[in-house]
């Protein structure tokens, strides 16, 4: 008698082992985020800064209107550790589209002379307000891929 209940307990015993592996094969396991995966695209709020990561998209979704910040294609600003006589500049490149048009690209300049931190699409004003990081020291180098830019987009009248 003693018997057969030691050998139902390590019958029960097995059991739960066993059902106990296979729950633990069947969990999905800890996902890792997936490097090739497009981002969560960001929201547009008309008349709101909104920040931009260089080759991410921003979209306005009550008009479709896509905004991604393609590249930075110059970078010669004073850093802010230093005295210069002239302010230098920054140039972006911006693409933009609504509702399935063809991508425009667009340049923007942070130059105080030369500023171009301004430009229309279709209803759309779009300005640049900021891009960042700015540099620090003389001959900083900066990744392309650390930049962000700020813009604000507003309905034109």
């Amino acid at each position: 008698m003693l018997t057969n209940k030691v050998v139902t307990l390590l019958f029960l015993l097995l059991i739960l082992t066993v059902v106990s592996c296979n729950a633990a094969d069947t969990a999905s396991p800890t996902a890792e985020p997936d490097p090739t995966a497009t981002p969560d695209l960001l929201t547009i709020e008309l008349d709101q800064p909104i920040t931009v990561p260089r080759g991410q998209t921003a979209v306005l979704a009550t008009t479709d209107l896509n905004l991604t910040f393609v590249d930075l294609l110059f970078e010669s600003r004073c850093p802010s550790n230093v005295q210069c006589v002239e302010a230098g500049e920054a140039r972006i490149s911006i693409r933009v589209s609504q509702n399935g048009t063809a991508e425009e690209t667009l340049e923007m300049n942070t130059n105080p002379p030369l500023k171009q931190d301004v430009v229309v699409y279709g209803d759309f004003q779009i300005q640049l307000t900021a891009l960042n990081p700015y540099p620090e020291e003389i001959d900083q180098r900066i990744p392309a891929r650390q930049y962000e830019a700020t813009f604000v987009v507003t309905e034109r009248p």
